[in-house]
């Protein structure tokens, strides 16, 4: 097992945020079990049709004057990368038959610590998902 140190995999979850195509902000994310990369994703929609480059967000539409970055995120059509990531953790979990029981499943799935790495800080709202599941975040501007 390799174990990198944490701006290996904030690189990682920064170059998985270059497959989203919100107009406002790109954010990747990656799980790591035990040093090992297990789940990466980015924003999107999880219907294929809809997409925020192709205009169909609502929130993507308006320039940061109109709607500042922390406001609710009330009318994206994104599934936050944070939250996709989670849950690509939690299907794996399934598939090989651990019970899913947050928190407590997060760490100890996989033999190993699981962390986060984000691109980006969370909204409030991943940020509340994550504490609610349990999963340590590490996010690439509290390393500076």
């Amino acid at each position: 097992m390799l174990v990198r140190k944490p701006e290996y995999y904030l690189g990682v979850a920064s170059a998985v945020a270059e497959g989203s195509d919100c107009r406002r902000r790109r954010v990747g994310a990656v799980v790591t079990l035990a040093g090992e990369i297990v789940t990466a994703d980015f924003n999107r929609s999880d219907q294929e049709d809809l997409s925020c480059g192709s205009g169909h967000c609502p929130r993507g539409r308006k320039s940061h004057a109109e709607l500042p970055p922390e406001s609710p995120y009330s009318d994206c059509i994104a599934l936050h990368a944070e939250v996709r990531a989670l849950r690509l953790l939690g299907e794996l979990a399934s598939a090989a038959g651990v019970n899913i029981d947050y928190p407590e499943w997060v760490l100890e799935f996989g033999g190993g610590q699981a962390l986060m790495f984000v691109s980006d800080s969370p909204c409030p709202d991943c940020a509340a998902v994550l504490a609610a599941a349990g999963m340590p975040v590490i996010v690439k501007e509290y390393l500076k």
